[in-house]
């Protein structure tokens, strides 16, 4: 047995028996921020894991965690969300001696369980998936993801909860060997639930290495949704309730993502990278409902028009040099594009040429800093 202490503190355990690894880890956090009327508020996060992370076969882990309602370091970085808590298990078998089809395979079930502080469940996630590579290299995944029906207490804007129906998805995904000056991917993803929400979406991906000092990768994807109950306003009607009310509606959308990446090694001192992307997504609503209660809802004579058509595209490139050990100069020009409308129904290509009609906000950055040795 071997016990591994980090030079900056007890922050997690690894123990090392034989061939299998051990790990114990997690951290304590508190926040004091100031809300509206200058109030003060504290809050307290915190998780813990144990697992076994290193072997020849079984793997697991499984982790407790929780975020109190007044939890906040959004002025620090990014934080997803405050009142909940959870934990989630995980349990793998992987196999990396290569046999007769196969070269390496794997097996992975997963469990995610979540509340918030009030006592509604969040979150009832079951996962199991199963991936092999074959002897070409070639790698080939196949994933079944369930949600029992739960509550949402984010997706009504503050008037409580929304009983989301149950859904399951399966995702297949199929990669080339990834060691070829040309790779391919191709994804496939179906989504349903419980409410007659349907949803397709394929992925198809390319890259391409001509040298060893060039990339290129191509992405596409496009999804097609049909019949999600989703939120579209809050409104008040005091013909029809004395109190705000949300009102839902069927919901139908369709996306496309074109994405383009390069990279360009000159020397080790000079690269240049390009990043494009065009994205496109349009939705339309139908047979409006008022919610009664969290799961019960009641048709509604609903006036506005939520539906939208939106375009964007976004252009980044990048040229980083060194010119002196730890100096660095960046060249930086972005293009930025957007644009949106009502019109759902409008074609494919009428919506990939608005994009480019789209007035553009162009920016030139440079930036040099100069590393100064003692």
């Amino acid at each position: 047995m071997k016990l591994f202490i980090p030079k900056n503190g007890l922050s997690f355990w690894n123990l090392k028996f034989k061939e299998s690894t051990y790990g114990l880890d997690g951290f304590l956090a508190g926040s004091h921020a100031t809300e509206a009327a200058q109030r003060r508020v504290s809050g307290a996060a915190g998780r813990v894991r144990f697992g076994k992370d290193g072997g020849k076969h079984w793997l697991y882990n499984a982790g407790l965690d929780f975020t109190s309602r007044a939890y906040n370091i959004n002025d620090l970085g990014f934080f997803r969300r405050p009142n909940d808590y959870g934990g989630t298990a995980e349990l793998r078998y992987r196999e990396n001696r290569p046999g007769k089809i196969v070269r390496a395979r794997e097996l992975r079930g997963f469990h995610h369980h979540r509340w918030n502080f009030d006592e509604a469940l969040l979150i009832n996630n079951h996962n199991f998936s199963a991936g092999a590579e074959w002897r070409n290299y070639w790698e080939t995944s196949v994933s079944f993801d369930y949600n029992a029906s739960t509550y949402d207490d984010r997706e009504t804007r503050g008037l409580g909860l929304y009983r989301a129906p149950g859904r399951w998805s399966t995702t297949i995904d199929w990669e080339t060997d990834g060691r070829a000056p040309v790779i391919f991917e191709l994804t496939q993803n179906y989504t349903r639930d419980a409410a007659g929400w349907r949803q397709w979406q394929t992925g198809l991906a390319a890259t391409v290495r001509p040298t060893t000092f060039a990339e290129l990768s191509a992405e596409f994807t496009h999804s097609d949704s049909r019949d999600r109950e989703a939120w579209v306003e809050n409104v008040s009607d005091a013909l029809i309730s004395p109190n705000p009310f949300s009102v839902f509606g069927g919901r139908d959308t369709r996306a496309q993502d074109f994405t383009l990446r390069g990279n360009l090694t000159f020397t080790r001192d000079m690269t240049l990278q390009v990043y494009s992307q065009l994205f496109l997504a349009k939705g339309h609503y139908d047979r409006f409902r008022r919610l009664l209660s969290p799961e019960n809802s009641a048709p509604y004579d609903y006036a506005g028009d939520p539906d939208f058509n939106e375009s964007a595209f976004n252009l980044n490139v990048v040229w980083r040099w060194e010119y002196l050990p730890g100096s660095v100069l960046y060249l930086v020009w972005t293009q930025a594009c957007a644009g949106e409308n009502r019109d759902y129904f409008s074609r494919w290509r009428d919506d990939f040429n608005g994009a480019f009609a789209l007035p553009a906000q162009n920016v030139v950055l440079l930036k040099v800093s100069y590393w100064w040795s003692r």
